[in-house]
């Protein structure tokens, strides 16, 4: 049986343990979410072709991101985005990649268009002004000491043609 000071002792020592534990955590999430928002704000386009005719009434968009990532942590990036031209649905793009530690990467993505998508796209061909929009969902999760973090957030933004 253990006698009041002991006791006092272990109690003193699982609270010094969790206090520390949380505050392990607390610097792990920031660390994480640090590097997940540098990767997110490094996409960066920088190859854009498409596949249209003015004779097809489909068409896909291939574009090339390129992402970095100057942290230690490895990073598993997503995106998820929908674009549209004048308040019409153009098309959307997603991709999952794992964004390593100190490493720059490129990856491709094809969005297809729909008969309405290439419609807006012409459009947006011979438009002297415009605005497209962009409605997106992002998440990344990391790995730093012992703890995964996650994050995801949403995004408009809108660009002049």
């Amino acid at each position: 049986m253990l006698n009041m000071s002991q006791s006092r002792n272990l109690i003193i020592i699982a609270i010094v343990g969790l206090v520390g534990l949380g505050a392990l955590y607390s610097y792990a999430d920031t660390q994480v979410k640090k590097a997940i928002n540098l990767v997110h704000e490094s996409r960066e386009r920088v190859a854009y072709s498409d596949d249209s005719s003015i004779f097809s009434s489909t068409a896909n968009l291939f574009y090339v991101f390129r992402l970095e990532n100057p942290t230690d942590i490895d990073i598993l990036y997503s995106s998820y985005y929908e674009v549209y031209f004048e308040g019409t649905y153009i098309t959307t793009f997603e991709f999952e990649i794992l964004v390593p530690a100190k490493r720059s990467i490129t990856v491709d993505v094809t969005a297809f268009v729909g008969t309405e998508g290439v419609e807006a796209l012409e459009d947006l061909y011979w438009a002297t002004d415009g605005e497209i929009h962009y409605e997106g969902s992002f998440s990344g999760k990391g790995t730093y000491l012992l703890f995964t973090i996650s994050k995801s957030w949403n995004e408009e933004w809108d660009r002049l043609q």
